[in-house]
């Protein structure tokens, strides 16, 4: 039997953790989980940033049209892209990514998508990238992929920084309202503008509070504008997880690792990513 008695480089004895923490039911599995995907990526130093679209990648299984990203441009339309650049809109149209949508259209799809049971994650703008508003997925090769300071802005936004994208809810009541709720995975931390927990626009639509009943509470969880959201939040992962086309994809990486590998059960760093295609 194995022993395993260290998480994050520290014993049990030694005190708190340093990044993943015991759930409120004392769950140790998030830790386990944690310190199995940094084994894989070569160590703890390699989650130190990285994307939404590699974390979702390596989880799901899920590539090419079923792991895609919408990008707004910074005037208010977004297009879709996937890793190898290519990719279509995921409606079932067909259309290519490359044919802009407005806002308000993008919603009603991420509304649609969220129905089928799509994992959908966003991003906030790191002011530190350089051309912010070119489609570019921030694809690594197990490697660290250095971020933000990780502090809050005067939006209580963190830069550079991925969010859980939860609802999408357009024309709320026939307020004219675009609305999508969001997730810092912090738990903390949440946007302070028009229809933030403290907003006034609750009371002012109180229509608009009977059908989402926000939870105010310092929780991580926000409802935010459309309009803001493009201006925040630019980049959004869309992972469609289906359970045949995950089983195909596996079998085809598993065919891609190779038979040492396979017989001694161990895959590591840059090894790891390799048979990942990340």
């Amino acid at each position: 039997p194995i022993r395993e008695e260290t998480l994050r480089g520290v014993s049990y004895e030694e005190g708190p953790l340093k990044c993943m923490r015991l759930s409120k039911q004392d769950e140790l599995w998030p830790c386990l989980f944690e310190k199995a995907f940094a084994s894989l990526l070569g160590g703890y130093d390699r989650l130190n940033g990285n994307s939404s679209h590699l974390a979702l990648k390596v989880l799901t299984g899920c590539v090419g049209e079923r792991l895609v990203q919408l990008q707004c441009d910074g005037d208010g339309d977004w297009v879709c892209f996937a890793s190898d650049g290519a990719a279509v809109w995921p409606d079932g149209s067909k259309t290519p990514g490359t044919q802009r949508r407005t806002s308000a259209q993008v919603v009603q799809l991420l509304r649609a998508l969220k129905g089928e049971g799509a994992v959908l994650c966003c991003s906030s703008r790191d002011e530190r990238q350089e051309d912010a508003r070119k489609p570019r997925l921030r694809t690594i090769r197990g490697r660290t992929d250095q971020r933000t300071d990780e502090k809050a802005d005067e939006f209580g936004i963190v830069r550079g920084h991925a969010y859980s994208l939860l609802a999408a809810a357009p024309n709320v009541v026939g307020s004219g309202y675009d609305l999508l709720k969001l997730r810092n995975p912090w738990g903390c931390t949440e946007w302070a503008g028009e229809w933030s927990d403290s907003s006034e626009m609750w009371a002012r639509w109180p229509a608009v509070r009977a059908a989402l009943q926000p939870k105010i509470a310092d929780d991580g969880e926000f409802w935010i504008s459309a309009r803001d959201f493009e201006m925040h939040f630019p980049h959004v992962t869309v992972c469609r997880f289906d359970e045949a086309s995950r089983e195909l994809q596996a079998s085809r990486q598993r065919a891609r690792v190779p038979p040492a590998v396979r017989l001694h059960g161990v895959v590591e760093g840059d090894a790891a990513a390799a048979c990942l295609g990340l």
